[in-house]
């Protein structure tokens, strides 16, 4: 199966790239910087990144011919773009690959930060919008897959969208305009669900062992909550990936699936 996975160069799109391409998929990573500037998978050994293609540019630009001809190309095409946070300085410590790429960042989030609190805009170049990247994005890369050719041997085409499983707890600690786009945009997908079927997969807090080190203890946390049932199930990046081609894989795999239907993906 051909899969293009936007947004493969972050923690889960690289998890969702390196078990694709274990499957035996022909792979394409499509993002703004093309190859990743880091390994953000647990496996440091295989030689999975050099059989895949990857491909720079943006997906919020659908009149590129690069965008338009590899949507078009797909069998499936997995979106696995998200925002935590409206400002870059925040993003860049957060998503941070290691923890020495997370304190170079610090300085820069601590001046955006005294600059807001003071009144002075984002001070760390233009706030970011949750809509263009988790709604407009995908409903758009839909709704390109539905007017391209059938998939290989007329078989169905498979759209798949990263959400989030947001309890109510969790929702105290993000922002409402992330929880609104990602919804609006499942809404939209799944609305519009005829000659391409959409899975909804719906990870709530994701762990890695080797990106993003300073969520490693919010991680510990969540799983100690989980254990006791005030969580959902914490998964890990990894096994985000491997559910998620699982759900590609399975024709009858359809619609939203929840931390614990993504965890049967990984026994079935």
């Amino acid at each position: 199966m051909r899969i293009l996975v936007v947004g493969g160069t972050g923690l889960i799109g690289q998890n969702i790239v390196r078990a694709a391409v274990l499957r035996g998929h022909t792979v394409t990573s499509l993002s703004r910087r093309g190859r990743p500037s880091a390994n953000l998978t647990d496996d440091t050994t295989s030689d999975w990144a050099s059989r895949v293609t990857w491909a720079a540019g943006s997906a919020l630009d659908d009149q590129q011919q690069n965008v338009t001809s590899l949507v078009a190309s797909a069998d499936a095409v997995v979106h696995s773009v998200g925002l935590l946070f409206q400002t870059p300085a925040y993003n860049s410590v957060v998503n941070a690959a290691s923890v020495v790429d997370a304190m170079r960042a610090v300085p820069a989030a601590v001046s955006t930060a005294t600059s807001q609190l003071f009144g002075r805009g984002t001070g760390n170049g233009d706030a970011l919008e949750f809509a263009p990247v988790q709604l407009e994005m995908p409903v758009t890369l839909a709704r390109a897959m539905r007017s391209s050719p059938p998939a290989e041997g007329n078989k169905e085409k498979i759209f798949a969208y990263v959400s989030a499983d947001v309890s109510p707890l969790m929702a105290l600690a993000v922002n409402p305009e992330y929880v609104r786009t990602k919804r609006a945009a499942e809404t939209a997908l799944l609305e519009q669900d005829s000659g391409v079927r959409v899975v909804v997969a719906r990870p709530a807090v994701v762990s890695s062992r080797t990106g993003r080190p300073l969520t490693w203890p919010l991680a510990v946390t969540a799983r100690i909550m989980a254990a006791v049932g005030i969580l959902p199930p914490v998964l890990t990046a990894e096994q985000v990936g491997r559910a998620v081609v699982a759900a590609i894989e399975d024709p009858a795999a359809r619609g939203v699936l929840d931390p614990a239907a993504l965890l049967e993906k990984l026994t079935t």
